[in-house]
């Protein structure tokens, strides 16, 4: 929730570093036009003290309690500098959600068997309920067997017809799976 009472919804979690120092599961939120991070987070997974004061912050060490990162405050707000988020920025762009058809391509064209346990790994995200028909695999799985050649010379349209009736591997978006094919020898129509 922002402060304006609307709720952006978080769409992943990323760990990334931040000026050397590293964050882990960072919520992202694409919607949000600032850079929020959780000082809780940011001392927790750096093992860092924060020390606020009116006019600036400083993370310690906990160990040594040698200073680490400081800025001066604007106002009440205590900003880094842009240049401290240009790794989280860049990150985050990275991260936004990818269609099924840009991860099918991506993969190598798998078959959906190989998709289903990238998906129950969670190494992706993917909806498996997506229709969208691969031509790539359409094509890839097609067999074209040639006719033999022939010396035999035809004079007029329909006095030598070859068909072909074949069998797709996969079902047309119709719902058919097998196909014919009729050429006419003298004109080469199909």
């Amino acid at each position: 929730m922002v402060g304006n009472g609307a709720q952006l919804p978080i769409t992943h979690t990323a760990s990334t570093t931040l000026h050397n120092f590293k964050l882990n599961n960072v919520p992202l939120v694409p919607h949000l036009k600032k850079n929020l991070i959780s000082i809780h987070k940011l001392c927790q997974d750096n093992h860092f003290l924060a020390e606020f004061s009116p006019s600036s912050f400083i993370f310690k060490d906990q160990k040594t309690h040698k200073p680490r990162l400081s800025c001066s405050s604007q106002g009440s707000l205590y900003p880094f500098h842009s240049a401290v988020f240009q790794v989280l920025s860049s990150q985050v762009v990275s991260a936004v959600p990818l269609s099924s058809e840009i991860w099918h391509n991506r993969l190598g064209h798998p078959s959906s068997t190989v998709i289903s346990s990238l998906v129950q790994k969670k190494l992706i995200s993917y909806n498996l309920n997506s229709s969208f028909s691969c031509n790539v695999c359409q094509l890839g799985k097609n067999v074209k067997k040639y006719f033999q050649s022939s010396i035999t010379t035809i004079d007029s349209p329909f006095a030598l017809v070859f068909s072909d009736v074949w069998e797709s591997s996969i079902l047309s978006p119709s719902g058919f799976k097998y196909y014919v094919v009729f050429i006419d020898a003298h004109t080469c129509y199909t």
